[in-house]
This record gives structure tokens, sequence and C-alpha cells, in this order.
């Protein structure tokens, strides 16, 4: 489906890697257990019992379980860690407007899909289970409410800066600037990578009733680091989504008078299926532009740079 005469990245056409991808792909998953059972103890240590303490738990997450076992593997096993990762390379200014463009247009579209993964059922012998990990989803959904303290200006830039930034950072370096690259080299084949890392991505959140937009939205950063070949296009797609989440929580909290981001395409009625449907063609065209454009931008900036 995507294929272009521009080559994506440098990623495609060099080996960065000191030893073989199944070897770094082995210390990968063993960094990551070492940082999972280290950050699980420091987060013990902070504890729950407070909203202060909720986030500050979020934050040794995102550094420990996500950023550390990828700065370790990187430092190992690449001969340019920072390289890499992807975080050497500038996003551009074409790249940063199109993709916030794209997940603008993009909200009734997701929310249709969101609407219809939200409706499965499991059979009568699963209820059990469905019903488990319903309560799971909204157990998850009231944290993130929650860290929205007594919904002042100054909970709602700690939020942002806990959720959205922090947390958009954490979750592309370890998934596509650490798991995507080096699957790129297992693989050999950039498009089998970028959608195994964004159905991990999905998956790892263990929240199935959201698992599909989830896992379109990790296809889409991983599509946006591949093209670009700078792993803060993405970050900044991925810190842009959850921030708007983050936004309309806020707003709604503070009683608003305006229609909720999730209700944008997602209601019933002719009206809203229409949106959806447009907004979804929309989407793909401006995708599409991007693919067309993407790689030569990021080009002419390096060569700039050079």
């Amino acid at each position: 489906m995507f294929s272009n005469k521009i080559a994506p990245t440098p990623m495609t056409t060099e080996s960065p890697l000191r030893i073989g991808a199944g070897k770094a792909l082995a210390l990968f998953i063993f960094c990551w257990i070492f940082a999972w059972a280290l950050g699980l103890v420091a987060i013990g240590l902070i504890g729950g019992a407070s909203i202060e303490r909720l986030r500050w738990a979020i934050v040794m997450q995102d550094l420990i379980i996500f950023m550390l076992p990828v700065a370790i593997t990187a430092m190992i096993a690449a001969w340019h860690p920072w390289r890499f990762i992807g975080i050497a390379a500038k996003p551009g200014w074409f790249g940063v407007v199109s993709t916030i463009f794209t997940l603008l247009i993009a909200i009734p579209a997701m929310n249709c899909v969101v609407a219809w993964n939200n409706d499965i059922h499991f059979p009568e012998s699963l209820a059990q289970l469905e019903s488990v990990l319903r309560t799971y989803e909204a157990t998850a959904s009231a944290m993130i409410e929650g860290l929205l303290g007594d919904g002042t200006i100054t909970d709602l830039i700690v939020s942002v800066l806990v959720i959205g930034i922090l947390t958009g950072i954490a979750e592309e370096w370890f998934f596509r600037g650490g798991l995507q690259s080096i699957l790129m080299r297992k693989f050999g084949n950039p498009h089998v990578a970028i959608w195994v890392t964004a159905i991990v991505f999905s998956a790892i959140h263990m929240q199935f009733f959201g698992f599909f937009p989830r896992m379109l939205l990790g296809a889409f950063f991983g599509y946006l680091y591949w093209w670009s070949g700078s792993l803060w296009l993405a970050v900044i797609a991925h810190a842009f989504n959850n921030s708007l989440v983050v936004l309309d929580m806020w707003l709604t909290r503070k009683g608003v008078e305006m229609m909720s981001l999730n209700d944008i395409g997602s209601a019933e009625g002719w009206g809203h299926a229409t949106l959806a449907v447009i907004s979804a063609v929309l989407a793909f065209i401006s995708v599409w532009y991007m693919w067309r454009h993407l790689p030569r931008f990021a080009h002419d900036s390096k060569t700039a740079d050079n």
C-alpha cells in the first residue's frame, strides 16, 4: 500500500546496530523487564494516596519503565544511539503542521471507530470477562479524570505536562524509537514493524474497548517516524492527541457549554455519519499527501543542516 520512490528515512539504508537485530531485540526485552521491576519498586515507594503522588508515579513510570530500557539498549547496541532512536533529526515545519491538521480533521472518523469498538460485546460465555475489562477501562478513565484535581488552571497545566507531553515523549521513545526501530531491522519490512509495534502499543494499555482506535493512532505515529526519520514528529502527534483529551475532560468538568470532542462523529444520525465519512476521506487524503511529500521535506531539512 505504501511505497515511495524516495527513500523514506536513512533507517532503511544503513545498519546502525553493533549487534544483530535478534540480539538487540532480546537485549531490549531484558532491559524492559529489568526497568519494569525497578519501576514498580519506585512507584511502590511513592504510593498513590494523593493526586500529587499519583502524578509522580506516572512520571516514574515514564522515565524508568519506558525511557530507561531504550536508552540502555541504544547505548549498548547502536553505533549512534540518539540517531538510532530518531531524536537527532528535526521534525520540520511541514511535518508538524500537516500532522496536527491530520489529527484534527480525523477526529469525527476516529470517534466513529471509538464508538464501534466500545459497542463490541462478547458472547454470553465470556460475559464475565467483558465485565472485568469494562470495569478496568472505567477505572483507567477515572484515574485520568482524578489527575485533573480540583479543575484549576494549574491542574490543567500539570495534567498536560504529565499525561500529554511527558507520556507522549516516553511512549514514543519506547514504542517507535526503541521497539519499532529494532523490528525494522529484524523483519526487514517497515510496514510489518510499524503494525506489530502499533498492536503491541495498543495491547499494552490493556483497554480492549479502545484497542482499535489506539492501534490506528499507533500506526500513524509509526509511519510519521518512518517517513520523516524524526521521532519528534511522532512525539508531537502523540502529545497533541493526549493533551486534547485532557483539555476536553477539563472543559467538560468546568461545564463549558459545547459539544465534547468525543461526541463529534460518534453520535447517531445521518449528520454525524456523513461528517465521519467526510472526515475519513479528508484524513486519508492528508495522510497520502504526507506520504508523498514528507520524505522530501525531511531530506531537504537534513541537507540544509549539513
